[in-house]
This record gives C-alpha cells, structure tokens and sequence, in this order.
C-alpha cells in the first residue's frame, strides 16, 4: 500500500516535470519566432517597395506565436495544478504567464495594426488586475511577509547597534 502511494506520487511528480518541460520548450519557441519577427522580418518587410506586405508576415508569425504561447500556457497551467505550489507561487506564476502571453502577442499584433497591439496591451492589464482582484490574499501575503521581515531586519540592526536595548557592540 505505501508502495502504491509512494509511486503514484513520484508519477504525478515526472508528469508535472514533463509538463514544465514542454511549456518551457513551447515558450522558447514562441520567443524565436518573435526574435526572427522582428529581427529578420520586419525590417526586410518594411522595405519602401514592398510597403503591404508587413501584416502579412506579421500574421503568418502570429500564426506560430499564438499557437505556441497556447500550449506554453497549457503546460504551465497543467503544471501548477500538479505541482500545487503556494498561493504566492501561483500568483506570481500567473502574472508571469500573463506578461509572457502579452508580451510575445502583442508585437506581431502590432505590426498587423496598431489597434490590435494596443488593444492586446489593454486585455493583458486587464487580465493581470483580474488575476490580482481573485488572488488578494496571495498579493498582500507577499507584500506583509517582505515587509516584516524588513521591520524585523532593521530592528534587529537598531538592537545589536544599542547597547541598552540588550544588543552587543
């Protein structure tokens, strides 16, 4: 019986590794595409002769981008449910796919046009407060904790610098 549960957890645990695996390699890939994007492709698409062709290779990248960033954010969410990490993990990990998400779209969404860029930027910030507003708790758990151990830190200093307070010199 101990036998059982012992492997069923270390099989959850290569599950949730092969998971962040893939959404790494997912993520890597989707941050290449966006490097050539703009790297390599814009500026020979933005040559004076070839003025509309820019959207279009903005498009045919966000094809790859998108489909990418989906199964990176797949994988990462299917992770942190295997993983079950803290509410302040979770939290920072779901900023960080939002700004990754945000990020790696809205520049070929840019190109495309400069309303569908601003607009992804819009629904990204949105999204990010959303994810603040549902994880509160989380945020101000990380917020106090740095804090008091700031209080504790300088309080500790004061204390060894006077005497009188019980500290030594």
């Amino acid at each position: 019986m101990e036998r059982r549960a012992a492997g069923g957890e270390w099989e959850r645990y290569e599950e949730a590794a092969a998971k962040l695996g893939r959404a790494v390699v997912a993520y890597a890939t989707a941050f290449l595409l966006w490097l050539f994007l703009i790297a390599i492709f814009v500026p020979a698409a933005s040559a004076p002769s070839s003025e509309q062709i820019l959207p279009i290779v903005a498009l045919i990248f966000l094809a790859g981008i998108a489909v990418e960033v989906y199964w990176g954010t797949v994988n990462l969410i299917d992770f942190l449910s295997l993983a079950s990490p803290s509410r302040v993990t979770r939290f920072l990990a779901l900023e960080l796919i939002v700004l990754l998400d945000s990020l790696l779209l809205a520049t070929p969404l840019h190109f495309i046009s400069p309303v569908l860029g601003g607009a992804c930027i819009v629904v990204a910030a949105v999204a990010a407060v959303l994810i603040l507003v549902t994880h509160t708790e989380a945020a101000l758990e990380l917020v106090f904790n740095r804090w008091r151990r700031g209080a504790k830190g300088a309080g500790a200093e004061e204390a060894s610098a006077n005497p009188a307070a019980g500290g030594s010199q």
